[in-house]
């Protein structure tokens, strides 16, 4: 996000969705959720430069389980070079 720019963190699609429906914010979201929201005219799609800021990943999970999955998908997705080439590149 932008320097200075205030953020809301939402728990869920749902309550981004609703958010954005009621004009709260501005953001973005994958397209295969957002499109039929567009084609419905519910939301409005923006185009913005190349030069797009940096946007940071938030992982959140519950401290109390102890899932081999969940620690698998920390340990994943903390390696910043497997991140880079899974989830940064086109």
């Amino acid at each position: 996000h932008y320097a200075k720019q205030r953020r809301l963190l939402l728990p869920n699609w749902y309550s981004a969705i609703e958010c954005l429906k009621n004009g709260v914010g501005v953001g973005y979201m994958p397209r295969h959720i957002a499109m039929p929201l567009i084609h419905e005219g519910v939301l409005v799609e923006k185009l913005l430069q190349d030069d797009k800021p940096l946007s940071r990943c938030c992982l959140v999970w519950r401290k109390d389980d102890d899932h081999k999955l969940i620690q698998w998908m920390v340990d994943y997705l903390g390696s910043p070079n497997q991140l880079h080439q899974d989830w940064l590149q086109c």
